[in-house]
């Protein structure tokens, strides 16, 4: 597993509070100079501190306007300390609004939770009663079979994760040969030498598959001649189309090689997702 990343939560409220305090006393300071502009800076400065989301700072805010307000009234500017008051209760009702929202969301979340977590209970109890078992791939998926099945995706599994090093060359090639089973081919295997580059023949109505599979180790690439072998033996086999498979690469040549060809490459990636997909 990666590292977790980091929240950078308290650094963009931190950042959020240093552009808006600023604002808020602009706007406190240039009341008597222009209550328009003292509107707008209000207004910015309020959802600011809203978006702070520290009660702490919502309610100084709070104490900043109505301390405002007060001395407006004392002073005799009572359009100021109107102006002031208002912004005050709109800012009070916004919070306890805010948090009511809040506390809803959270109560919302418990219950799905919930749900999930008895539907989960209820899934896992009719499975078992089934005799299945449960089996967590290697990209983190979840499947239930029964004991017989989940033991052969276990053994395939370990063969997807240390990239099939437990296998001969010819036990790879019958594993290809399973592959393509699933898939719903008729497969044959050919013989173990002088099988001109075609080691598995794939047939649907319509289709015959040449397939060469090279188990090479990660850094061991297949290059453009190995390809040209395998397009060159698609006669011998009389085949529409044919298959790469390796569980390493490609060299760029390789792939260049392919283009425009009747040829598909499939490297250690592909290989992977399609076994996870007909297999396991």
């Amino acid at each position: 597993m990666g590292e977790p990343s980091y929240d950078w939560e308290f650094e963009k409220r931190l950042l959020i509070a240093i552009i808006v305090m600023p604002i808020s006393t602009i706007g406190v300071l240039s009341i008597d100079f222009s209550p328009g502009v003292a509107i707008f800076f209000l207004i910015i400065g309020t959802l600011g501190v809203f978006r702070l989301g520290y009660r702490g700072a919502v309610l100084l805010w709070v104490f900043l306007i109505m301390y405002c307000a007060y001395f407006g009234l004392v002073g005799g500017f009572y359009g100021t300390a109107l102006l002031f008051f208002i912004t005050g209760v709109v800012v009070i009702f916004g919070m306890l609004l805010s948090e009511a929202a809040r506390k809803e969301r959270e109560r919302v979340e418990r219950l799905r939770r919930e749900k999930e977590r008895k539907e989960r209970v209820e899934f896992e109890k009719k499975q078992k009663e089934k005799g299945l078992v449960n089996f967590v791939r290697g990209d983190g998926k979840e499947k239930w079979g029964t004991p017989e099945q989940v033991k052969e995706w276990k053994a395939l599994d370990i063969g997807l994760s240390n990239n099939f090093a437990d296998y001969t060359p010819r036990e790879f090639e019958k594993f290809v040969c399973d592959l393509f089973r699933k898939m719903g081919y008729n497969v044959g295997l050919t013989p173990a030498s002088g099988d001109y580059g075609v080691d598995v023949v794939a047939k649907k109505p319509g289709n015959t598959v040449a397939i060469q599979a090279k188990k090479y180790a990660d850094g061991n690439m297949v290059g453009a001649p190995v390809v040209q072998q395998t397009l060159g033996a698609m006669w011998k086999v009389k085949a529409d189309q044919s298959i790469f498979i390796t569980t390493s690469g490609f060299t760029v040549y390789a792939q260049e090689q392919a283009k425009e060809a009747p040829i598909e490459l499939w490297d250690k990636k592909t290989l992977q997702e399609i076994v996870r997909k007909y297999m396991v």
